[in-house]
C-alpha cells in the first residue's frame, strides 16, 4: 500500500480540529486569508487555482511538524510528539 502526501480539504479541516483553531486563525498562521482556508476545505482535492495558498499552508504545517497522507484505504494526519507536548502545555496554562 502506497501512501501519498496529498493535502485535501478534509486534512485541513481535521488539522484545524486537532489544533482547535478557526479557519481565520489557520489562515493567519499560514499567511493566507481565512476565506482561502474555507474554500480549500470545500474540496476533496485542492484545485490548481489555490496552489500558492496551499503551498503556504503546507509550509506552516511542516514547520509545526504536522503531516498528512492518503492511501487506498485511509486518510490521515500526524503530529510530532514534541509539537503535541507544546499544544498540551499551552492548553494546561489556560
Amino acid at each position: 500500500m502506497s501512501r501519498k502526501k496529498l493535502l485535501t480539504g478534509l486534512h485541513i479541516s481535521a488539522i484545524r480540529g486537532l489544533l482547535r483553531i478557526s479557519q481565520e486563525e489557520l489562515g493567519k498562521r499560514a499567511k493566507v486569508s481565512g476565506g482561502k482556508i474555507k474554500n480549500a476545505e470545500k474540496f476533496k482535492y485542492i484545485e490548481s487555482g489555490t496552489v500558492r495558498s496551499i503551498k503556504k499552508i503546507i509550509k506552516y504545517l511542516e514547520e509545526k511538524e504536522i503531516g498528512f497522507f492518503e492511501d487506498d484505504t485511509s486518510i490521515g494526519i500526524s503530529i510530532s510528539k514534541s509539537e503535541l507536548k507544546k499544544m498540551e502545555d499551552k492548553e494546561n496554562k489556560k
